[in-house]
């Protein structure tokens, strides 16, 4: 997993930071050449709305648009798994995605085993 800097360097104003990712109470903080905090300023972080849209049903080895809304971060992706895992959330060893617009299968001899699982 990449690491996302939780700093940006001070050269222009105004400037902008990528938030992290877990919704929580966080501060954001002015910090000196010498790493001493000057100024902070308490900041929340809520969960980024999330969404995917697409056909109940869909042949198989077919492409099918998709709707979806989410942070739009660097590397989110879409992914169609195998519903066999206890975690819903989890990925699965069965997987195909969608990568920056491009259409990447995995597991290519397993694709007429692939299902689409809706996510409600």
């Amino acid at each position: 997993m990449r690491a996302i800097p939780n700093y940006v360097y001070a050269t222009q104003n105004p400037i902008t930071i990528q938030m992290l990712g877990a919704p929580g109470a966080y501060e954001l903080r002015y910090v000196s050449m010498d790493k001493t905090i000057v100024h902070r300023r308490p900041i929340t972080v809520t969960e980024a709305p999330l969404t995917l849209t697409a056909q109940d049903s869909v042949l198989a080895g077919s492409l099918f648009p998709v709707n979806w809304q989410g942070p739009d971060a660097d590397y989110d992706n879409i992914r169609i798994g195998r519903l066999c895992c206890t975690n819903p959330m989890r990925d699965s060893s069965c997987e195909s995605s969608v990568i920056a617009g491009l259409h990447e299968q995995t597991h290519i001899s397993r694709l007429q085993d692939q299902e689409l699982a809706r996510i409600q």
